[in-house]
C-alpha cells in the first residue's frame, strides 16, 4: 500500500508541473484502477486520451479497465471503436477476444482470437486463446492443435513430445467435461499415450484418471472443473495485466 502511495504522489508532483503529458495520466489512471478507485482512474484514462488519442495502449488499458470493472459492455463499445481506427494491432484484437469471451460471446471472441494469431503468430497466447474457445464450442481436435502450437512457442524442443501429450490429455478431458463421446476422449488418451511411448507411467494415467472423475463430478453438481479453473486463471490474469501496466510505467 505504501508503494502504491508513493506512486501515486510521484505522479501527481509529475502532473502538477506537466498535466497534458499522456504517459503521467496513463499511469495515474493504472495505478488507481489497481487500486479499485475506478471512477478517479477513468477520468485519468480520458485526460490520456485527449492528449493521445491515438495511442494504442491507452485505448487499450481503459477498455480492460472498464471490463474489469463490470463495464463489459462499455468495454466491447470501446474495443470496437478502437479497432476501427487500428486494425493491425494484435494486443487490441487479444484483449477484446478475452472480453467477448467472458461476456459469453465466444463466436465473435473466436473471431477476434484468430485475427490476433493472423497478426502475430508467434505469441503463445493467442493460440491458447483459440485453443479454450474451441473447447467451449466443441472442436476439440482444432483446440489441441492451437494448444500444441502454444506450447511449440514456449517450450523447449526436447520436451515437445511430453507436452504435446498433455494437450491431448486436456482435450479428453473437455470431451469429458462437455458430456462429449467417450470414444472420441479414449481417441485422444491414446494418442497422448502413443507420444508418451515408455514413458507413460501409472501415476500419470491414475492421475488423469482422477481429474476426469473429478471434472464429472463437478458436472453432476451444475459446475464443471474446468469452468472453475478457468475463472481462477482470468482473475489471475488481469491482476498481472494491472500489475504489468504498473511495472511499465514506473
Amino acid at each position: 500500500m505504501k508503494m502504491e502511495m508513493d506512486a501515486v504522489n510521484f505522479y501527481s508532483n509529475k502532473l502538477a508541473l506537466n498535466p497534458e503529458m499522456p504517459r503521467y495520466n496513463h499511469c495515474m489512471a493504472a495505478i488507481l484502477s489497481n487500486n479499485g478507485q475506478d471512477i478517479e482512474a477513468e477520468k485519468f484514462y480520458r485526460q490520456a486520451l485527449t492528449f493521445a488519442p491515438q495511442n494504442a495502449m491507452i485505448k487499450n488499458d481503459f477498455a480492460l479497465h472498464l471490463a474489469n470493472h463490470g463495464r463489459k459492455s462499455d468495454a466491447i463499445h470501446e474495443f470496437k471503436k478502437n479497432l476501427l481506427n487500428v486494425q493491425d494491432n494484435a494486443v487490441l484484437y487479444k484483449n477484446y477476444a478475452a472480453v467477448l469471451a467472458k461476456s459469453g460471446r465466444y463466436r465473435e471472441a473466436l473471431d477476434a482470437a484468430t485475427r490476433a494469431r493472423h497478426l502475430n503468430p508467434s505469441d503463445p497466447m493467442n493460440h491458447r486463446n483459440i485453443a479454450k474457445l474451441q473447447y467451449v464450442l466443441g472442436d476439440t481436435r482444432t483446440a489441441v492443435l492451437h494448444n500444441m502450437e502454444s506450447i511449440h512457442l514456449e517450450g523447449n524442443s526436447n520436451f515437445n513430445g511430453k507436452l504435446d501429450s498433455t494437450a491431448y490429455r486436456s482435450a479428453a478431458v473437455q470431451v469429458i467435461a462437455k458430456g462429449g463421446d467417450v470414444n472420441e476422449a479414449q481417441s485422444l488418451m491414446d494418442a497422448a499415450r502413443k507420444i508418451e511411448g515408455a514413458k507413460v507411467s501409472v501415476a500419470t494415467t491414475l492421475r488423469t484418471n482422477e481429474i476426469i472423475y473429478k471434472v464429472m463430478k463437478k458436472k453432476e453438481d451444475g459446475l464443471a472443473q474446468m469452468e472453475i479453473m478457468q475463472r481462477e486463471a482470468e482473475a489471475k490474469k488481469a491482476q498481472e495485466e494491472a500489475e504489468n501496466v504498473i511495472t511499465h510505467c514506473r
